[in-house]
């Protein structure tokens, strides 16, 4: 996992969140606790709380690998992640996105998302319930990519072990990966198979965690490949198939990239990058199918159609983040499962 933050707050890090507490003004500043409880102040060192200021990326690294060692037990680690999210609200801090918090019911109400962007504008109403009951939901298609996206950057073991769902515990097939995710597998060693796909995956860092604001809106980002060196941003996909589809807005069929809005997803990823970073060099989509023969594409995007998608996020934005705030009230689609399980019936409705 990599943390990145804006520009003139640099750290770099990658390891567990539990490793230490990152706190962030405008010097950098690595602080890490060493007993519990403590009251912490940022701009008081004392016997409990040490302050490390360096824009060294490995000294940072080493001490916030000694603070994880220093722990004795899982319940030291919960204690630290509660009593550090409850400090920095106090402190007007910013919470810091990890593999493991990403997801989080928090993580969702602090900062938007391409996800819950899309969730907004199918069904207002809905996509805030969501936020407010749960983190972000893990559906059968979810796992699917998430699975996909493992399986080919090389984080097989460490995602199987995070979602033993996905294995059959009964039968002949016991310990073994579920039947309707074999398809899954099939498209990634197909995908695998592509000389230049792979070298795209060899020369990226995976699931590069950043954040970013548009409109005054605070928003994260978690790009599946990203090169440094050229700052280019790669997203990949595991599709049913690659066919147009019926768009009920346009009336029209469309490509398949833009009826889940992929492209509106690089657009932000793209704005992101380059608010951390300078501009991207290539933003791409490399995709396979989990048809019965596997399809394979690569498709990069012009820069001024990702600016015009992004126009489409920037006006949208505000709104959508008034909403979670509750300072502007959501519409009801009265079509999605949300809007039907909160139907109430006050009167005949007239057919003429």
């Amino acid at each position: 996992m990599t943390i990145i933050t804006q520009k003139n707050k640099k750290i770099e890090y990658n390891g567990l969140f539990e490793t230490g507490c990152i706190i962030k003004n405008e010097n950098l500043v690595v602080g890490y606790l060493k007993t519990f409880p403590c009251e912490m102040n940022k701009n008081v060192k004392n016997k409990e709380y040490e302050l490390f200021e360096s824009e060294n990326v490995e000294t940072c690294k080493k001490i916030l690998d000694n603070f994880y060692k220093s722990f004795d037990s899982s319940t030291e680690k919960n204690k630290f992640y509660y009593n550090f999210n409850k400090w920095r609200k106090m402190w007007g801090i910013t919470m810091i996105l990890t593999q493991e918090n990403y997801f989080s019911k928090e993580a969702n109400i602090e900062y938007m998302s391409v996800s819950q962007f899309k969730a907004f504008a199918e069904c207002e109403a809905q996509a805030l319930h969501n936020i407010e009951i749960s983190g972000e939901n893990e559906t059968t298609a979810f796992l699917e990519g998430k699975l996909f996206e493992a399986w080919v950057s090389g984080d097989r073991q460490l995602f199987m072990s995070k979602h033993p769902e996905l294995i059959s515990s009964r039968g002949p097939t016991a310990g073994q990966l579920k039947a309707e995710f074999n398809k899954v597998i099939k498209a990634a060693e197909k995908f695998l198979q592509q000389d230049f796909f792979k070298n795209i995956i060899n020369k990226c860092e995976k699931q590069v965690i950043l954040i970013g604001e548009i409109e005054g809106v605070k928003t994260k980002c978690a790009l599946d490949l990203f090169d440094r060196e050229t700052n280019s941003i790669y997203d990949i996909k595991c599709m049913k198939d690659f066919k147009e589809q019926w768009n009920k807005a346009e009336k029209a069929y469309v490509p398949w990239y833009y009826i889940y809005n992929y492209v509106l997803q690089l657009a932000v990823y793209r704005e992101i990058v380059r608010q951390n970073f300078e501009e991207p060099k290539e933003v791409g989509l490399i995709s396979a199918t989990k048809e019965e023969i596997t399809d394979i594409q690569a498709l990069s995007f012009d820069f001024k159609l990702l600016d015009l998608e992004l126009e489409h996020f920037k006006k949208n934005v505000k709104r959508y983040d008034d909403i979670k705030k509750g300072i502007v009230t959501p519409t009801y689609c009265g079509e999605c499962a949300y809007c039907k399980s909160i139907k109430q019936i006050t009167k005949f409705e007239v057919i003429k």
